[in-house]
């Protein structure tokens, strides 16, 4: 390296990795770049470029007996990639969170659904909606926002769509257009339209969705975008001097520079500014680390309710098999007062993954055809509420490792009662029925924020993300709640921002 050159370190792949490396690799200065992440390799699908269908059905027959024969029944079943778990952190005795070990972070199993915040979810935050629209607008041209003008566009404005929207099947898009049309709803205004996602959905490209189902189980094509497939192609830079594949343990002041040690106890000194986007959990780890911070912090999260809706009418589905087993719409369910908080509703199909994680292999030719007649008639649906409804974890360092214990109960309050009923109201009719029963909570979600927001007591984070003079925090644990909707998309944008505002 120059040693003349400003010596840069980002600390992360994933969705805030990426936004910084973004913003960095944007600018026409002269720097070096040190990346490091964990950096573990996610399975890659064994299939040629252009297999036929029955190669597919094949590969992921594969895919199902590896899941069956490792992983213990559970429903709903969680993400894999091809038969991978992702790994854990516990929290407390009986549950745990999702923990990012992978090069390309949790965007390697996110759901993609890319949704930006609005002056709703904005209000405690030090900067608005103004100001990070031009960073939306460079990930969603980055990464391949899909998605189309709807009625979702009355609450979020603009939608930064670059690639055309997925295909939902046909038993949704009615579904879509009755919940437009339904204005029983009373507390809240349910607005209905596609999901806006990172899917690359343009025909005959090499990454093309070819609606085989199986997203939920690792996607064959690499369809679904993730942080791994741009920042690989970053790489090419040659300001990238080094990537290094091992955890940061404590970012350190020595002199007028920065000091990273790693948790095999190598320390490389010399960096002028370090941009810390490892994820909310790694990230407040490394910063109790490095600041001595004995205080228990918070972490936000979303509390998730599960439920079906029931569509009575004929089958009119095209093709059993042409479908996307992500979000196929987002219900946006908008409070008449302006001082409550969205909630959001992501509706599935019926999709096989669902079912096939649980059920034997040899079963699985006899119930194919149920599971299969069903997708048409059974949807379920995925209610996420703001984390001022939601569980939260209580995070400290113990013994030197970080340690998470559950803080808050989700609280399923007479405010989501009423949504509950307001739903029923807007989806029931022209022979969709939401029956009417309590949702199951999921235990947790993985959306984690807010252990270090903006203006903390415990560490003054500035609007530009700066923590001391040269080192900056870009991920989620910056934000002052967890809203319902997505964070991918604004710690993408934001990270982005807090990159380029830091670099002339």
């Amino acid at each position: 390296m120059d040693s003349a050159r400003k010596k840069i370190a980002v600390i992360g792949t994933g969705a805030a990795g990426f936004g910084v490396l973004t913003a960095l690799l944007r600018k026409k200065s002269d720097f070096d770049i040190v990346i490091f992440d964990i950096g573990k390799d996610v399975s890659q699908a064994s299939l040629p470029d252009s297999p036929s269908a029955d190669e597919v059905s094949t590969y992921y027959d594969q895919v199902y007996k590896e899941i069956n024969s490792k992983q213990p029944r559970k429903f709903p079943p969680p993400k894999t990639h091809l038969a991978k778990q992702i790994p854990r952190q516990p929290v407390g005795q009986d549950i745990s969170i999702f923990k990012s070990e992978s090069f390309g972070g949790l965007t390697n199993y996110w759901g993609s659904t890319m949704l930006p915040f609005t002056k709703r979810e904005l209000a405690k935050w030090p900067i608005s909606r103004e100001d990070l629209n031009p960073y939306y607008k460079l990930i969603a041209d980055t990464v391949g926002l899909s998605a189309e003008s709807s009625a979702l566009d009355e609450y979020f404005e603009e939608n930064f769509a670059v690639l055309p929207p997925i295909k939902p099947i046909d038993e949704l898009i009615l579904l879509n257009e009755a919940i437009n049309e339904n204005k029983k709803s009373k507390k809240f205004k349910i607005i209905s339209g596609i999901n806006h996602c990172g899917v690359e959905t343009r025909p005959d490209l090499k990454r093309s969705c070819v609606y085989c189902g199986e997203c939920l189980a690792g996607c064959f094509k690499d369809a679904i975008f993730s942080a791994r497939q741009k920042i690989n192609e970053y790489l090419s830079d040659s300001r990238i001097k080094e990537t290094r594949r091992v955890a940061v343990k404590k970012i350190k002041k020595q002199d007028q520079f920065w000091e990273i040690e790693t948790i095999d106890g190598k320390k490389e000194a010399g960096f002028t500014q370090v941009f810390l986007a490892a994820g909310c959990p790694a990230s407040t780890e490394i910063v109790l680390r490095s600041f001595d911070i004995s205080d228990n912090l918070v972490m936000a999260d979303n509390a998730v309710y599960v439920f079906p809706i029931i569509y009575f009418g004929r089958k009119i589905s095209s093709a059993d098999h042409s479908y996307v087993s992500l979000c196929n719409l987002i219900l946006g369910c908008v409070p008449n007062n302006s001082s409550d908080q969205l909630a959001q509703a992501q509706i599935y199909p019926n999709f096989d993954y669902m079912w096939r994680y649980n059920i034997p292999n040899f079963l699985w030719p006899l119930l194919k055809p149920v599971v299969t007649w069903f997708r048409s008639h059974i949807f379920w649906a995925r209610l996420y509420v703001h984390s001022d409804y939601s569980q939260s974890y209580s995070v400290r360092l113990e013994d030197d490792k970080l340690k998470m214990e559950k803080h808050k109960k989700a609280n399923y309050n007479n405010q989501l009662k009423i949504l509950m009923a307001d739903l029923r109201r807007a989806i029931s009719g022209k022979k969709f029925y939401l029956p009417p029963v309590k949702p199951i909570l999921q235990k947790v979600n993985s959306h984690y924020t807010s252990t270090l927001p903006f203006g903390n007591e415990i560490l003054n984070v500035s609007v530009d993300g700066e923590v001391a003079p040269g080192l900056y925090l870009c991920d989620s644990s910056i934000f002052p709640a967890a809203p319902a909707i997505n964070p991918g998309f604004t710690i993408m944008a934001n990270a982005c921002r807090i990159a380029d505002k830091a670099i002339d």
